[in-house]
């Protein structure tokens, strides 16, 4: 009864249907003559934000492999978290396995400072320094691009800079009066939002290429199945011909392309139609088993 009254001004009909089977006496007429249910007390606001935080992680690595082309059926080796929060760190931890699935990653590791990751230096911010400092905005200009990794780390940590000015006063430099520049360590792709620093670990080895290959065959044979209008449920037998990665990636992968496709059978055997996988070619023939 929960649900007709809470689901009714979305699904009336239904709801009425249902409340109507559980409706006994003394109860309303309606579903919709009963009052709409008042919530209770349970928001856990740990778990807003530990789910607030691994949707921002995945979404920067799906932007991350959108802008490198990194195409998402390819695995990748990790992905690597920066959080200076404790607490932010140990929540999401908790929910790493959901961005390594989302992000098709074989794991993620964490760390404390986006340092790691990317190499930082910051200039300062004219539009908000301006107005405060005048005329000493050139010295203060100058302190924010000597700024060390340490200092820029302190100040994004909310520990503002104190900058002694040439009339002797002292002026607080916080993060925002820095523009930060962040460049990506050698082997990684990184991006930064709302504190968190994520970065995608781009190398491949021979095991994540034939993984790769396999993914990518497995989508290209589904698309057969649509084009020969196969239904649903129809088992194929398929037949390929190969060379060098893609076929040791067929062979290492054999039971997981069947299992996907419903494949009877995958033998080796003359393909009249020609796939680029990954840039590797690969004939197919595929017919109903």
């Amino acid at each position: 009864l929960l649900f007709a009254r809470t689901a009714a001004p979305f699904i009336p009909l239904t709801t009425e249907a249902i409340y109507q089977a559980l409706r006994t006496p003394g109860m309303p007429e309606s579903v919709h003559l009963c009052d709409y249910p008042e919530p209770d007390d349970c928001r856990d606001e740990k778990l807003e934000k530990q789910m607030e935080l691994t949707m921002l992680a995945v979404s920067q690595g799906r932007f991350l492999r959108t802008a490198n082309n990194l195409k998402v059926r390819q695995p990748l080796a990790r992905a690597i978290l920066a959080l200076p929060d404790e607490e932010e760190r140990a929540m999401i931890r908790d929910t790493s396995w959901i961005i390594a699935d989302e992000l098709n990653v074989k794991k993620v590791d964490f760390c404390e400072d986006e340092e790691e990751l990317v190499k930082r230096s910051c200039k300062a911010n004219f539009k908000v320094l301006g107005a405060r400092l005048g005329k000493e905005m050139k010295l203060a200009a100058a302190r924010i691009a000597a700024l060390t990794a340490p200092e820029i780390s302190a100040i994004l940590n909310g520990k503002p800079l104190q900058l002694t000015l040439s009339d002797n006063s002292v002026a607080e430099i916080s993060a925002a009066d820095l523009i930060i520049n962040r460049e990506e360590r050698p082997g990684l792709v990184a991006s930064s939002e709302n504190g968190v620093t994520i970065a995608l670990e781009t190398a491949l080895n021979d095991e994540l290429e034939a993984e790769g290959l396999a993914r990518e065959l497995v989508s290209k044979l589904q698309n057969l199945r649509k084009e020969c209008g196969f239904e649903v449920t129809d088992r194929i037998n398929i037949l390929y011909t190969a060379t060098g990665k893609a076929a040791a990636a067929v062979e290492k992968y054999r039971e997981y392309i069947s299992g996907e496709v419903l494949g009877a059978s995958l033998q080796s055997g003359p393909g009249d139609t020609e796939l680029d996988i990954n840039g590797e070619k690969i004939s197919v023939s595929v017919s109903k088993a």
